[in-house]
C-alpha cells in the first residue's frame, strides 16, 4: 500500500488510523513539518517503527523541549460469527460471517472446550480463508476429542468468542476397517449367529470399538428389497457377533450391512462395512 496517511495531533499523542482491511506496516517514512527554527528527533524522512509508544522530541526555537508519543488506531470492524456448522473431527469446520482478515498471520482460529483448554485450527493449504467464510479442517490427531466447543477468532486486534457448538466423531471412513465375514461360503441356519473378524485404525477406533449395534441383511428373492435386522450378540476390538433373525427369509444372502450408534450427528446410527455377494463366496441360508 503506497497510499499517504495522515496523523492527527491532539494533545501529546500523534493519532494515526490506519484503514481498514490493510496490512499494517512494521516500518514507516513519516514526514514531518515543524515551526521555523525548531527541530524534530526522529527528523523527518527517518524511519520509525509504526507502533503505539513510538515517540518524537520537538525542540522550540527557544530551546524549550515537547514530547510527543504516536499512538496507533486501527480501523478495523469488529467480526462477526453469523453461523457455525456442525462438523467431526477430521473434517471440515466452517465458519459463516463479516470482517474476517483474509491472512494468515492476522486470522488464527481455536477451539475452546468445557475445561476452557484451548486447541489452535491451523490452516493447510486446502484450506480458505476469505472476508466472510473460514474453512479449516478440525484435527483427528487423538489431543482434540468429541463434545460441545466455543470459538474463538483473533483477527488482527479483534477477538471473538462464540459457541457452544458440536462436533462429532470422525466418519467410519477415517477409521478405515478391514473387515472378514467368517460364515463366507457357508450354510448357516435361522437364529444362528454370523461374526465378521476385524481391526480399526486409530485415533477413529476408539469412537467405534464397542458401539456395534446391529446388521441389517437382504436375501436374494425377498420382494421388494425386504430388509432383516439382526442385533449385535456381542464384540470386542477383533470380532463381532450378530444373532440372526428367526423371521429371516432362507436363500442366498445378498448383503450384510454393520451398523454402530448414533449421534447427534447420523440419527440411524452410521454404517460401517457392507459385504455382498459380488466380492465374496456365497452364504445361504437354510430352514
Amino acid at each position: 500500500m503506497n497510499n499517504e496517511l495522515k496523523a492527527s495531533l491532539k494533545g501529546d499523542s500523534i493519532i494515526v488510523y490506519w484503514p481498514p482491511f490493510q496490512d499494517v506496516k512494521d516500518k514507516v517514512t513519516p514526514e514531518i513539518k515543524v515551526s521555523s527554527g525548531a527541530s524534530v528527533n526522529p527528523s523527518s524522512g527517518q524511519e520509525i517503527n509504526l507502533k503505539t509508544g513510538t515517540s518524537y522530541v520537538v525542540t522550540a526555537q527557544d530551546g524549550s523541549i515537547k514530547k510527543y508519543v504516536l499512538k496507533l488506531a486501527l480501523n478495523q470492524p469488529i467480526p462477526i460469527i453469523n453461523r457455525i456448522a456442525l462438523t467431526r473431527l477430521g473434517q471440515s469446520l466452517l465458519i459463516i460471517g463479516e470482517y474476517f482478515i483474509p491472512d494468515s498471520n492476522q486470522t488464527k482460529v481455536f477451539l475452546i472446550d468445557k475445561q476452557n483448554k484451548e486447541y489452535q485450527i491451523h490452516f493447510s493449504a486446502t484450506d480458505a480463508l476469505w472476508s466472510n467464510k473460514i474453512q479449516s479442517t478440525v484435527p483427528l490427531d487423538g489431543k482434540l476429542d468429541t463434545g460441545n466447543f466455543q470459538i474463538k477468532l483473533i483477527s488482527g486486534t479483534n477477538t471473538l468468542v462464540k459457541g457452544s457448538f458440536a462436533i462429532g466423531k470422525p466418519s467410519p471412513a477415517s477409521a478405515k476397517g478391514a473387515y472378514q465375514f467368517d460364515q463366507a461360503g457357508k450354510s448357516i441356519k435361522k437364529g444362528d449367529q454370523i461374526s465378521f473378524t476385524y481391526s480399526l485404525q486409530a485415533p477413529a477406533s476408539k469412537y467405534y470399538y464397542g458401539n456395534y449395534t446391529h446388521a441389517i441383511i437382504t436375501v436374494t428373492g425377498d420382494p421388494g428389497g425386504k430388509t432383516h435386522i439382526a442385533p449385535i450378540a456381542s464384540q470386542s476390538n477383533t470380532l463381532l457377533k450378530f444373532t440372526l433373525p428367526a423371521t429371516i427369509s432362507t436363500g442366498a444372502i445378498r448383503s450384510i450391512e454393520l451398523y454402530s450408534a448414533p449421534d447427534k450427528l447420523a440419527s440411524l446410527g452410521y454404517s460401517m462395512y457392507t459385504w455382498n455377494t459380488t466380492t465374496a463366496a456365497t452364504t445361504t441360508l437354510i430352514p
